[in-house]
């Protein structure tokens, strides 16, 4: 079960979606067979949202991240791609624990 926190210290998810047209975060993982598997809402709190995902052990995959309206950065502030998604390559060894992806919005709207 791979997990992925998505830091809003702005609580810009909670204001934009649902509300707002194209205000939508797209989080998973596309397999070989081109279906995707979305990631779930684990948890949410104040400051974010916890994902997660079950990808099997020593595959590799690739997380698929997409939103046109949200700006996000990886860990060390990276910008992620609003016009196309951002594919971040993630394998989990065989019997061991996998990390923790981390992204944070930083902006929304276009």
């Amino acid at each position: 079960m791979e997990a992925v926190r998505v830091d809003d210290p702005d609580q810009r998810l909670a204001q934009h979606e649902g509300k707002t047209a194209g205000a939508h975060l797209l989080l998973g993982v596309g397999s070989d067979n081109f279906v995707f598997h979305p990631a779930s809402i684990a948890a949410q709190d104040s400051m974010g949202r916890n994902y997660r995902i079950l990808i099997p052990f020593g595959v590799p995959v690739k997380l698929v991240v997409n939103s046109s309206f949200f700006q996000l950065t990886d860990a060390v502030g990276l910008p992620l791609s609003r016009t196309s998604s951002t594919l971040i390559p993630v394998i989990v060894p065989s019997g061991q624990n996998p990390g923790t992806i981390r992204l944070i919005v930083t902006g929304g709207g276009r």
